[in-house]
């Protein structure tokens, strides 16, 4: 089963995902993926002939410097997305093969929806998409120190929004 963590930035896929390798689950990272296609020489030349070399320091692509060329330009941005993309499916699936064996498998993939790439969750096998949504509550330690606690809920992506519990343990 693939079950896809996907929300929006600082939700708490990267807690979710890192408290998953803890527990010895596979967890596919579809930005370390991105990072690094990136580094995939095809890649850099096509990126250096639709944007420069401007885009080059110390022989590799500068995100930053990438990014500000984008940032603001949405054919540019479409540009980068057409290039990289079938990169980083092909990566995302390959994995997804690799670990095929696994009972269950997590796809942290924070566009999964964008990109229009659900039909990797394969819901015929029991897969889910979990939307994760993030919330902080302020407490003192025990030494009088003021601290944050990061919970997070999971909620199943139906019509109904109805929020449920991933007993992740049952698929060890």
């Amino acid at each position: 089963m693939v079950v896809g963590i996907t929300s929006s930035i600082a939700c708490g896929k990267s807690l979710v995902s890192n408290y998953l390798k803890q527990k010895n689950y596979k967890v596919i990272d579809s930005d370390l993926i991105s990072h690094n296609v990136l580094l995939l020489k095809e890649v850099k030349e096509q990126l250096i002939k639709l944007f420069s070399n401007d885009i080059i320091s110390n022989n590799e692509i500068d995100r930053k410097k990438l990014g500000s060329i984008i940032f603001n330009d949405k054919n540019k941005k479409e540009l980068l997305s057409k290039t990289v993309f079938p990169y980083i499916l092909n990566e995302i699936k390959n994995q997804i093969n690799q670990y095929s064996n696994n009972k269950i498998i997590f796809l942290d993939a924070p566009l999964l929806i964008e990109y229009n790439i659900l039909y990797l969750v394969n819901k015929d096998n029991g897969g889910k998409v979990l939307l994760m949504n993030t919330y902080k509550e302020l407490f003192t330690t025990e030494v009088g120190i003021n601290a944050y606690k990061t919970f997070f809920k999971i909620i199943q992506e139906n019509n109904d929004g109805i929020t449920f519990d991933l007993d992740i343990n049952k698929y060890k």
